[in-house]
């Protein structure tokens, strides 16, 4: 295969090297290894199959190099307090900006940034906007296995920085072609509300990629019967974008040599209008070639021309390779071009018709299974039932929002809306179905993140499967992917206790194990990802505490309860309705309706689970502050004690009584609220963990962070250290954090 497609192997050989810069630390050996490679080469240029060899070692070391220089170029120490001008570039959404000419106190800082906002600044692309009292910082990788890479995804979306302000003003002018574009979308989206009313969301995914209107339970419909893909512009779209314009020119007569002319700088203006996402560029892409190959009258080969999307991609910002939509796309289309005739045969008892769709849509959710439970958590065991529904209507209601939103701007709203009411209510049968679909039991099944070498040996199966006729070893790396998959859970228990401290901003999230018994206090924030880290190894707590119902401990109780299987929550027994924050009761009765059960505890309760107790000692009654009222959990086994604090403050600490631990989780974030040297005195712990991020209330305070010194307690906060790991075994207490991509042993004696 790879000698007949040398832009295949380049591209496969570049990607390796941008993988190798990305995950090796020190690529010193790596250099040699590669030098060593191309003397080697040079003595035996002359054959053919040498030179591709040296071809894709060149790719190899380009990757590695552009890669590098990318990564590590332009950094900047972390600014706080800084006044910042900055150009807008695009508007992502509400509150959320690209921003470019960035000047930090009067220096210009090079590169992109993503910027934040708590209040939205009515700013349009090309304007500038002035921030004081910003935030200028580069972002980590992930602060904790599974977790959210913000770094990688700022790179890989062409922005170096990240940039928080809790306001700011805009001025000047707005201009630039951005500018047009911005605008053009925005008439579309109004256009397509007032045309397709209550359908307008899906009906923008479709037409203009614009998916912020979907609600969550849409979406999680769509997600559990594996019809998502449809919502992401891809090769659907423009084919029936393109059909649309060909036939349109045929009917006017346009001659067929000059209608790829017309069409082409069309659908790249459509790509501009609609953001250049990695799907539809590749789609683009891939169309024109077909042309091109038609017009020199050459076989088109779709891998070649899958090959040359992704170099193209690749080339303008390497670290797309790590985009979710690059991989997602590219992988589908190159499980359909590999696998999708072979199936179709394996199924040619069914209509022909049918059998075509069905083995497209096998071949493609083959083909990105790893990748699908890496970002989804889950395996649609009822995908291609309800994409051989699906996608057929969604082909057909495409061709209606086409025509629906052309109409909107020669034809009052309301005829436009009655010539397209059939994609109107295909809109609504679409829904209906996705909802029948994801509601039926074990239509979806959750899996935990498969390990690396689980993921190699399911490509290894699928190439020797389908590549070659290699059937026993294939069927031996399937029994051997399958056999590894289902013992990562099991391995790894240990007897210690180990407290997981996530690094969840200015919210708070604890994971304790004990043996095979696991439990949760607090829960993060509302898409916090904590249960990725949770399914990476394969934990499903016993339970999850929820010392009070704030949206930043509470919000993402139904994310892990959705994701792990988790089934009991349990609350302080005085909390009420108006004790809960709006995200928190969200997330509670989305968590209920999913299968939870609640239940509610009193100062004196003990819960067991296996070798690890829970004592509730607090509050006794309700004093009406929410953050006081924080349930105070002390979790023990039998050779160490740990004590969680919630957010309460200095007279909740009062209920607490004389008690020696080990570690403590300091209350509200290290406000100076709480923490009174006090209590420090009654409870002796040598460790201490302050749970915040970036914020701008102060938190962790001087005050505390003084009292805790002056204490002898060794204080470790999760902003400067990410994630942190306490494992407390045999008198002995090992500290680790999470560096991005490993857990680390640390020790600041």
């Amino acid at each position: 295969m790879l000698k007949r497609r040398v832009l295949m192997a380049v591209a496969l050989s570049f990607s390796f090297g941008i993988a190798c810069a990305y995950f090796l630390d020190r690529l010193f050996y790596f250099g040699y290894i590669v030098s060593a490679v191309f003397a080697l080469l040079f003595l035996l240029f002359k054959k053919e199959y040498v030179k591709r060899a040296l071809l894709c070692a060149l790719a190899i070391v380009i990757g590695v190099t552009y890669t590098t220089l990318l990564i590590n170029a332009g950094r900047v120490d972390d600014i706080e307090d800084a006044h910042i001008t900055a150009k807008v570039r695009i508007c992502e959404g509400e509150g959320k900006y690209i921003v470019e000419d960035i000047v930090v106190n009067g220096n210009e800082i090079g590169g992109r940034a993503r910027l934040s906002t708590y209040e939205p600044i009515e700013a349009l692309p090309g304007q500038m906007i002035e921030l004081n009292n910003a935030s200028l910082y580069t972002p980590k990788g992930k602060d904790y296995p599974g977790g959210f890479d913000y770094k990688t995804y700022l790179l890989a979306n062409g922005s170096k920085y990240a940039m928080y302000a809790s306001k700011g003003i805009a001025f000047g002018e707005p201009n630039g072609m951005r500018l047009h574009f911005y605008n053009a979308k925005q008439r579309l989206s109004q256009n397509i509300d007032e045309v397709f009313l209550d359908n307008a969301d899906i009906m923008k995914a479709l037409v203009i990629g614009e998916r912020s209107d979907i609600t969550d339970k849409v979406y999680e419909d769509f997600r559990v019967s594996g019809t998502v893909h449809v919502l992401a512009l891809s090769g659907l779209h423009v084919s029936a974008l393109t059909m649309a314009l060909f036939w349109l020119l045929d009917k006017i007569g346009v001659r067929h040599a000059l209608q790829w002319l017309i069409i082409g700088p069309l659908m790249l203006i459509y790509c501009a209008v609609v953001g250049f996402s990695p799907s539809i560029t590749r789609a683009v892409l891939m169309a024109l070639l077909m042309y091109i190959a038609g017009l020199r009258m050459r076989r088109y080969d779709p891998l070649t021309s899958l090959s040359f999307a992704a170099l193209v991609l690749l080339l303008i910002n390497p670290l797309t390779l790590f985009d979710a939509g690059f991989i997602l796309s590219f992988m589908s289309v190159l499980g359909i071009i590999a696998m999708s005739e072979k199936i179709g045969r394996l199924l040619s008892f069914m209509p022909k018709y049918i059998a075509q769709l069905a083995a497209v849509s096998i071949s493609a959710q083959i083909a990105i299974l790893p990748f699908q439970i890496l970002y989804y958590g889950s395996v649609s065991l009822i995908s291609v039932f309800a994409n051989l529904i699906v996608v057929p209507l969604i082909g057909v209601m495409l061709a209606f929002g086409y025509i629906g939103t052309a109409l909107s701007f020669i034809l009052p709203k309301a005829l436009a809306g009655f010539i397209s009411a059939p994609g109107y209510m295909i809109a609504s049968v679409v829904k209906s179905i996705n909802s029948i679909c994801a509601s039926v039991p074990f239509g979806s099944v959750n899996l935990y993140d498969p390990w690396a070498i689980v993921t190699v040996l399911f490509y290894a199966c699928l190439i020797l499967f389908f590549c070659t006729k290699k059937y026993k070893i294939s069927i031996a790396c399937a029994a051997a992917c399958i056999a590894l998959f289902a013992l990562e859970p099991l391995l790894g228990f240990s007897d210690a206790l180990t407290w997981t401290a996530y690094s969840v901003g200015n919210a708070d999230a604890s994971l304790i194990r004990c043996g095979k018994h696991a439990i949760m206090i607090d829960t993060g924030e509302k898409d916090s990802q904590i249960y990725r880290s949770l399914r990476s190894e394969g934990i499903k707590p016993d339970a999850i505490f929820l010392s009070h119902a704030h949206d930043d401990h509470a919000g993402g109780v139904y994310d892990i309860v959705k994701n792990t299987g988790a089934k009991r929550i349990i609350i302080w027994q005085g909390m009420t309705a108006d004790d809960v924050e709006k995200t928190a009761e969200e997330s509670l009765n989305m968590a209920a309706s999913y299968g939870a059960v609640i239940e509610k505890a009193a100062a004196g309760d003990v819960f067991e689970f296996g070798e690890l107790k829970v004592s509730v000692l607090a509050p006794y009654e309700k004093s009406g502050n929410g953050n006081r009222d924080s349930m105070i959990l002390l979790v023990e086994n039998e050779d160490s004690s740990l004590l969680f604090m919630g957010d309460t403050d200095v007279y909740g600490e009062l209920f607490v009584k004389s008690v020696d631990v080990d570690a403590i989780k300091i209350g509200h974030h290290g406000s100076n609220t709480s923490t009174s040297a006090n209590f420090l005195s009654r409870i002796s712990p040598e460790y201490a963990i302050i749970s915040a991020g970036r914020n701008s209330y102060g938190h962790p305070s001087d005050e505390v962070l003084e009292r805790l010194d002056k204490a002898g307690i060794k204080t470790f906060v999760t902003r400067d250290l990410s994630s942190i790991r306490l494992v407390f075994s045999g008198g002995e207490t090992k500290l680790f954090n999470y560096n991005g991509r490993r857990w680390s042993a640390f020790d600041l004696r």
